[in-house]
């Protein structure tokens, strides 16, 4: 699908999925909060091979290991940052519908970023059959 319909679109699709799913997720309760929760993590893991497939195409192979190395470390220590998080708005804002709030607000901020993102494939690297 990223080869057919390009990351800038697929990303703006998968994200605008995430802003609604995480804030309607703070207030659904029972059967209605497994359906949410099935959609949200869907499309929360969908983000995954696409934020990869932008760092293999917009960035020049010499430099590409240091990306994906500097894009982990950051993961990891924004998912180092995410247990205190949620503990502080639980205690302190009234349970977890402020967190899915504040998820949903990184989620639109994210979504805003996903605008600026060049139009196109970036480069893409196509295979050489034999010479």
């Amino acid at each position: 699908m990223i080869d057919r319909r390009g990351l800038k679109g697929i990303l703006i699709a998968i994200v605008a999925c995430q802003v609604p799913f995480l804030y309607v997720a703070g207030t659904a309760r029972g059967w209605a909060m497994v359906a949410v929760a099935i959609a949200m993590m869907f499309v929360v893991f969908g983000q995954i091979p696409i934020n990869d497939a932008m760092v293999a195409r917009y960035t020049d192979e010499r430099w590409r290991s240091r990306v994906y190395a500097l894009r982990y470390v950051a993961s990891f220590g924004a998912s180092a940052m995410a247990v205190p998080l949620v503990a502080y708005l639980h205690d302190t804002a009234g349970g977890f519908e402020p967190t899915f709030v504040v998820l949903a607000a990184f989620a639109a901020g994210t979504l805003a970023a996903s605008f600026v993102i060049p139009p196109g494939q970036g480069r893409t690297v196509h295979a050489q059959g034999p010479a």
